[in-house]
């Protein structure tokens, strides 16, 4: 992503863990011609000394997200209230969060399906999940 494509929104969506801390979230606005199906892509990355874990907190807007990181690539459904992950060590994953209604072209149905879950991006028929997957994970 181009840094002139970068966005800095204060988001009060990303909550800080017991001790206030929360990771760098960045934020790019996506290319014109994808602007009706992504509304913005984010990459959080953190850096957490050994033996000390984090949990990220996040109020979700109510849409579907690509999500790739090193170990696993899914897209993600709406989540009802309130998402957590436990963040250790190292690491990073960057995500497209999709239009409204753009999760279901990529499902070929409702997104109450993945609502409050997701799927691996290998299962959606319109997407070549893996070569995605590669392809981020080659730009770190």
């Amino acid at each position: 992503m181009h840094p002139r494509h970068r966005i800095d929104l204060t988001e009060p969506a990303h909550l800080g863990d017991r001790d206030g801390y929360s990771p760098p979230v960045h934020r790019y606005a996506p290319a014109p011609g994808l602007a009706d199906l992504v509304r913005r892509y984010w990459m959080p990355v953190w850096s957490l000394p050994e033996g000390r874990a984090t949990v990220q907190r996040v109020l979700q807007y109510p849409v579907c997200q690509l999500v790739v990181a090193p170990s696993y690539a899914l897209l993600v459904g709406p989540a009802r209230g309130l998402s957590t992950r436990e963040l250790t060590g190292s690491g990073w994953a960057l995500g497209a969060m999709l239009q409204p209604a753009a999760g279901a072209l990529l499902l070929d149905g409702p997104v109450s399906a993945v609502t409050d879950g997701a799927v691996p991006l290998d299962d959606l028929a319109h997407v070549d999940g893996p070569a995605l997957a590669e392809r981020v994970r080659d730009q770190k």
